[in-house]
């Protein structure tokens, strides 16, 4: 396989795992099992990445998700694992009825949802245990169905009121304060000359910097990005460039990004670099 069909690929998933990662009804029923902080880097967001596998150790978890920070791993792997209240029952996760199959069936319908497709038609039940869920009403409502990228958001800065991050199509693939990537579609982000927008560009780049910033920054505190410079080496004129956002520092009141938007050819387009101030929020 090719980088070019690997990240759009990777694209056309990012709807499924926006509804996983960002929607606040997961967050609510890992709150009802005792599991907090389901936005990176929080114990429920590597509990949620790395469940699949197990109760894994953070060995396993850092060694498969090799973006992730070894030592914030290790402050939530493994004792996420024994997060949930003694006496827990099924029963008393908000939903548990339907778990088995309504809740994995809204995720991918959000998700279809989110990239033009309808459901599939006809599709057999994702399980025996509940092979006639219906998808909940309230799936075909909210920020996924006008186009968010994001699914229903936790945090602030990842919201579904940005809508100029939703009309410029950028779709963010991956979120922690370590690293981010996101892509964007060079159609309909053009200049006059039919070629990527510069403009679009700094967008992108300020779009990762400053959820990266923000997600460093914590509960209780905002991040304001105060500079952006870019440098444009090439053009681009059809499919996807994708920006990866790494820090170049991260302090409790200054944040900095290096951002690095790239072709399907993984020739590089733009390089840019954003500071953000930390202030706490109010």
């Amino acid at each position: 396989m090719d980088l070019s069909t690997a990240r759009r690929i990777g694209a056309a998933v990012n709807g499924l795992y926006s509804a996983v990662f960002f929607a606040r009804e997961v967050a609510a029923e890992l709150a009802a099992v005792g599991v907090t902080s389901p936005t990176p880097p929080g114990p429920g967001y590597f509990a949620l990445r790395a469940a699949p596998m197990g109760a894994v150790g953070p060995g396993v978890v850092t060694a498969t998700f090799h973006s992730f920070s070894p030592a914030a791993v290790a402050a939530a792997v493994p004792a996420v694992w024994s997060a949930a209240r003694d006496g827990l029952d099924a029963g008393d996760v908000p939903g548990a009825p339907d778990v088995p199959g309504g809740a994995r069936r809204t995720v991918a319908h959000r998700a279809d949802r989110d990239h033009d497709r309808p459901p599939p038609q006809g599709s057999p039940p994702m399980n025996t245990e509940s092979p006639v869920s219906p998808v909940p009403a309230d799936a075909a409502a909210g920020p996924a169905a006008e186009g968010s990228p994001y699914g229903t958001p936790v945090m602030p800065g990842l919201g579904p009121d940005q809508d100029l991050v939703t009309r410029m199509g950028i779709r963010i693939l991956e979120a922690t304060p370590q690293r981010l990537v996101a892509t964007m579609p060079v159609d309909g982000n053009r200049q006059p000359y039919g070629l990527l927008h510069g403009g679009a560009s700094a967008v992108l780049a300020e779009t990762l910097g400053s959820v990266g910033a923000a997600l460093h920054a914590g509960e209780g505190r905002i991040a304001v990005g105060i500079e952006l410079n870019a440098t444009h080496h090439r053009s681009a004129t059809s499919g996807l460039v994708t920006g990866t956002a790494t820090p170049l520092q991260l302090g409790r009141t200054l944040a900095s990004y290096e951002i690095v938007i790239t072709d399907e050819q993984d020739r590089r387009v733009c390089t840019a670099r954003l500071s953000c101030l930390i202030r706490d929020a109010g």
